[in-house]
């Protein structure tokens, strides 16, 4: 039976994500986790976890996507719908609108 590492799930965050870089991006990284003044974990998550996502892609994955927006807001139309799911099926195809307004942008 192999020896468990008890100290290992004591921590806060047990888990290690690691990746490699080259020498040019790990002094550009220690620059600017040196400037930022903070250490490395918390720069870290900062940076990967309170930052805004943009999708970018090409105009052929850009019009795939619209068509299935387009698709999804059909097929939340009000048809036949009982009373108990007619405000969730509203809330998604304003939803759905939302997005479509984002991608004619």
């Amino acid at each position: 039976m192999p020896k468990q590492k008890t100290k290992q799930y004591q921590r806060k965050r047990p888990i290690v994500v690691a990746f490699r870089v080259s020498a040019q991006e790990l002094a550009a990284i220690k620059e600017r986790v040196f400037l930022s003044g903070k250490n490395k974990a918390t720069f870290f998550l900062d940076s990967l976890l309170h930052q805004k996502i943009e999708i970018t892609a090409g105009k052929f994955a850009s019009d795939r996507l619209s068509l299935e927006v387009k698709r999804l807001a059909n097929a939340l139309e009000m048809k036949d719908v009982k009373d108990e799911i007619r405000d969730l099926l509203l809330e998604c195809r304003e939803l759905v609108c939302q997005l479509i307004s984002l991608l004619k942008k």
